[in-house]
């Protein structure tokens, strides 16, 4: 499937944010359509600067939309979780076609953000999860296993 999307970081990207929606529907979140934009009114797909959803579990709301780095120049998918805990902040970053110097030059801007807890790079690869600095690269493959993703989101999600 990944071979299909051909050199379309932006199709990846929104990939990635329907992936972040799966997963907290799987663990038991509901999407508060109120509060959820996705859909223009014509009922085709918003561009990924407008869309924004909120799904809630009876115990924390999960708000997900996009913002842009540091540079201004890509965007981060912001998943905010407020709980009893209080409101916790984390990025994610697709990276389509990620090289040695992109991934580094990536995770320096990245740790720049302020207010993040924790930043997410997620690669369409199949590679070990690693984690440097509050920085995870995690893979997530179109039609592979979503295992670690998932795992990771629910780590955050727990500490939210």
């Amino acid at each position: 499937m990944l071979p299909e999307m051909g050199s379309s970081s932006r199709l990846y990207e929104r990939w990635c944010w329907i992936e972040i929606v799966r997963s907290l529907l799987r663990r038991g979140f509901q999407i508060d359509r109120g509060s959820t934009q996705i859909l223009d009114g014509e009922r085709g797909l918003l561009g990924l600067d407008d869309m924004r959803i909120t799904l809630s579990d009876g115990e924390s709301t999960v708000r997900l939309n996009s913002a842009r780095n540091v540079s201004g120049l890509d965007r981060i998918l912001e998943l905010e979780v407020e709980g009893s805990a209080g409101v916790s902040r984390y990025a994610f970053k697709p990276m389509f076609g990620v090289t040695p110097s992109s991934l580094e030059q990536s995770v320096h801007e990245l740790l720049r953000l302020g207010g993040y807890k924790v930043v997410v790079l997620i690669v369409p690869s199949d590679v070990e999860p690693a984690l440097r600095e509050n920085v995870y690269m995690v893979p997530l493959v179109p039609g592979g296993s979503k295992l670690s993703f998932r795992g990771l989101l629910g780590a955050l999600l727990s500490q939210g």
